[in-house]
């Protein structure tokens, strides 16, 4: 029996609400919070902090930004979890979180200065399993309009495809709706078990659209995507050096700042080795 069940509350939405509201909240508060937990092409490719993958869900730029997305997922989070329970939910938000994150990091691998932050990955991806598996259709905001989930999902995602491309500059992570809502199509396939038929017109009309992208971004990308990967990985290694060094070369002027002050018998055994250590290494 689902947990939701018992308790007649979608635990994983609200849970998931909670988080991001407090977290959010506090980002907007200490810039450190914001650092730690945004998605960046240095956090992942340099420094290989992969939580950030997901962590850049909890953050958001700003009130409105976090509005917005906390209003997307009270409004279609709840649907889900009512009819497919918490695990379910919990999979296909997390999941095309992550998928999200990888998506815009591969794309955005060149730039050195990419940053990026929000939960709209992770509601692409409901969305899109949504529309697809027939749960509902897509209301416009304020306004009384319905859209049928057969046509807003291949719009959805054509129309994310071309922003990226069309709108480079924008604070926008179009790379990263678009990986959510690839990443929501699949997982919801599978863990919503989504009929398999012609008789589905959403789930066909979005797996045409699903390919057509696939297609349109390996003829765009086929350059980068041949690129020769040992010029890659040694552009990636002579940086991560450098930053290794810059970080040792700091950690030298620390201990011989401290000499000069209070004299070499000032530092402990492990400090005497490390000094011992670093001159070696930096010589």
């Amino acid at each position: 029996m689902e947990i939701h069940s018992i308790f007649h509350l979608p635990l994983g939405t609200v849970l998931i609400f909670l988080i991001i509201i407090i977290t959010s909240i506090k980002g907007f508060r200490d810039e450190e919070i914001m650092n730690r937990y945004q998605l960046s092409t240095e956090g992942i490719l340099i420094q290989k902090v992969y939580h950030k993958l997901f962590t850049h869900s909890l953050v958001h730029a700003d009130i409105k930004h976090l509005i917005f997305n906390m209003i997307v997922l009270f409004s279609f989070g709840i649907q889900f979890e009512t009819l497919y329970g918490t695990l379910s939910f919990l999979i296909v938000y997390i999941g095309s979180v992550i998928i999200g994150g990888v998506f815009s990091i591969y794309h955005k691998q060149d730039n050195s200065f990419y940053t990026a932050v929000g939960a709209s990955g992770g509601l692409s991806g409901l969305v899109i399993a949504g529309t697809t598996a027939g749960i509902f259709d897509v209301k416009l905001l304020l306004l009384p309009v319905y859209i049928p989930g057969w046509i807003f999902g291949p719009l959805f995602l054509l129309g994310s495809f071309y922003a990226m491309y069309r709108d480079k500059e924008s604070s926008i992570s179009h790379e990263g709706h678009l990986g959510g809502a690839m990443g929501g199509f699949v997982l919801g396939f599978i863990v919503y078990q989504i009929d398999f038929s012609f008789e589905n017109i959403a789930f066909f009309s979005t797996l045409i659209s699903f390919i057509i992208v696939i297609a349109l971004y390996w003829r765009k990308e086929e350059t980068t995507i041949f690129y020769n990967i040992k010029s890659k990985h040694k552009v990636y290694t002579e940086r991560r050096e450098r930053i290794f060094n810059e970080t040792r070369a700091r950690e030298l002027d620390n201990l011989l700042e401290q000499i000069s002050k209070k004299g070499l018998e000032s530092l402990s055994p492990s400090q005497k080795f490390r000094l011992d250590q670093l001159s070696k290494e930096l010589v």
